[in-house]
């Protein structure tokens, strides 16, 4: 397929790209408004396809963190918080940490290995008010840490052991992003 014949049948699927992420260079997810799909780039050729949570339709989905090409993590508005453990074909959904009142808002997710992951998420009611998520037992339960950002923190990432550089060996590296 050509590389401008790939872009057209992209942007048809997600006209509006939040952001991407691969478990490798030959499987990718990327998420937008409603939708989450798969890319998988084969000696065949490159195929793109929806893997939207059935309850995902109508919400902003807005962040995806592949650890491998099985588990893969997605946060969308809500706030709602989705895992797969078979490369997106079903997603369960994780329960978040208890919402303060008002609209709650999930951006992004990073995961260091299958029981630790970390999720950015703010609440605009009725103060901004930026949080962090973190749960150790794979997402079965999620606590809230307050931050003080206002309004919103958009991304975390986290540096894996195997993919840190071998100066300091165990030791995970914290990348905090905020727009």
């Amino acid at each position: 397929m050509a590389e401008g014949a790939l872009y057209a049948f992209q942007k048809c699927l997600l006209p509006y790209l939040i952001t991407v992420d691969g478990a490798n260079a030959h499987q990718v997810w990327a998420v937008g408004r409603g939708q989450l799909v798969h890319i998988s780039v084969t000696s065949q050729g490159i195929s793109v396809t929806d893997q939207t949570p059935a309850f995902g339709a109508g919400y902003d989905i807005n962040g995806v963190y592949a650890l491998n090409h099985r588990t893969i993590w997605a946060v969308a508005d809500g706030p709602v918080i989705w895992r797969s453990d078979d490369g997106g074909r079903t997603w369960n959904s994780q329960p978040p940490p208890p919402p303060p009142p008002g609209s709650q808002y999930a951006f992004r997710v990073c995961a260091i290995d299958e029981r630790h992951a970390w999720a950015t998420a703010s609440s605009v009611i009725p103060t901004p008010t930026g949080f962090i998520w973190n749960t150790s037992d794979g997402g079965t339960t999620w606590a809230a840490q307050q931050i003080p950002v206002t309004p919103h923190m958009w991304g975390i990432s986290f540096v894996r052991k195997q993919d840190e550089p071998a100066k300091e060996p165990g030791r995970d590296r914290m990348h905090e992003s905020n727009r």
